[in-house]
């Protein structure tokens, strides 16, 4: 019987592998976001791999239900650990989220005192639109995009987080309740192209606004969770891995050419790059997404993913004001482009040592007290207290 003291540590990690592909891959595809929220002119965004960059999103949620099978399978049977599993994912994703969100609600404010005071002419005014004090509560909760409402509010791309959150809430009950079978996650797999199919049939595309995002991400994370029990059986998975390159080839190739009832075809190719990647061969796209510069966007991902969209609206913005860049001269879009970038890059890291890597271990070190307790039957001394070496065996990475 594995004592209460070492749940925190044997439920967050141990044992769970570490895909640097995959971590890599996380991190250009947060840049592919990056490149489609873009609207000035330039060269990048008149391409179609560009255009269809919502459709990394799906990506994202085929990733997160792939890493979260490998990390938490079979390792949330009580209620205790359930908690502590959620614990965890709300201090992954909601400080950030806040963060930004209260940057935005800050921006408007401003806006509002100087339209009060006339020193600046706001054509939209302040709180109004997708930033109106209506929608603020949807976002502050997390709600924004588990299909209460039928437009992108505030902080646009935080609508897929809070679908995910939905979908941690769904993982979670799921494995307490002890479901995770074989025959269910085969099940899932043909859900989740099923779902996503028909999305596509009813709108036309997978660019659907928040009111059907729950559905694709929950789509896209059964999808995720079913690719990882095809992992366990290497004769399914490992010889994609020499293909790794062919079909990160193919990846690129279609997404430069699907539109429309054919961005289905990029949840079967985005299913086929992770299972080629999730190995960590020897293929140069493997060693490419393994390096040390990509790595770094791999881990800072999310905050890249989390501020992308206010840094590109500030820019968007300053170059309105300076009267735009002009229709005929994209180069010079191309240039604000890639310094756009180079500072979400750059900010981007900055939030993840401020504000996302401190919250994690705020919510790591939530779950050791929270298990501190029960911890005196295995590693106390003569006196009841929590001993230092069994304390420290409890502080795992989370």
């Amino acid at each position: 019987m594995v004592s209460e003291c070492m749940r925190p540590t044997e439920f967050g990690t141990a044992g769970a592998h570490k895909y640097e592909a995959l971590d890599g891959l996380r991190g250009i595809a947060a840049l592919g976001v990056v490149l489609y929220h873009v609207d000035w002119v330039n060269h990048f965004s008149d391409t179609q791999f560009v255009r269809n960059g919502f459709l990394f999103v799906d990506l994202f949620f085929i990733l997160s239900g792939f890493v979260l099978a490998s990390v938490y399978r079979g390792r949330i049977s009580t209620p205790y650990q359930l908690r502590d599993f959620l614990l965890l994912r709300f201090f992954r994703i909601y400080p950030l989220h806040v963060a930004i969100l209260a940057v935005f609600v800050l921006i408007e404010s401003c806006k509002l005192i100087l339209t009060k005071n006339g020193l600046v002419a706001s054509t939209g005014g302040a709180f109004s639109g997708s930033r109106s004090l209506a929608l603020l509560p949807y976002n502050v909760f997390l709600l924004q995009g588990a299909g209460f409402i039928h437009r992108f509010t505030w902080n646009v791309p935080s609508w897929s987080i809070s679908s995910e959150a939905v979908a941690y809430l769904a993982f979670g009950a799921v494995s307490l309740g002890a479901v995770y079978r074989p025959k269910l996650l085969a099940s899932a797999a043909i859900l989740g192209f099923t779902a996503y199919g028909i999305l596509v049939a009813r709108a036309g595309t997978l660019d659907v606004d928040p009111s059907l995002g729950l559905i694709r991400c929950l789509a896209g994370f059964c999808l995720g969770c079913a690719l990882y029990r095809l992992t366990a059986m290497r004769r399914a998975a490992a010889p994609l891995a020499f293909l790794a390159n062919a079909v990160a080839i193919t990846a690129v190739a279609a997404l430069s050419m699907v539109h429309g009832w054919s961005e289905w075809l990029m949840i079967p190719v985005f299913s086929a790059v992770v299972l080629s990647l999730q190995i960590d061969g020897p293929g140069s796209v493997s060693v490419l997404l393994r390096s040390r510069p990509v790595a770094f966007l791999g881990t800072i991902s999310y905050s890249i993913y989390m501020t992308q969209f206010l840094i590109l609206n500030l820019f968007s913005n300053a170059l309105k004001a300076a009267g735009g860049i002009p229709a005929d001269n994209s180069w010079i879009g191309d240039l604000v482009v890639i310094g756009a970038v180079c500072l979400v890059v750059a900010i981007s890291a900055a939030t993840y040592r401020l504000i996302e890597a401190p919250a994690r271990s705020y919510g790591r070190t939530l779950t050791v007290r929270a298990n501190q307790r029960p911890a005196l039957a295995v590693g106390s001394d003569c006196c009841g207290r929590v001993t230092r070496r069994e304390l420290s065996r409890c502080r795992g990475p989370g």
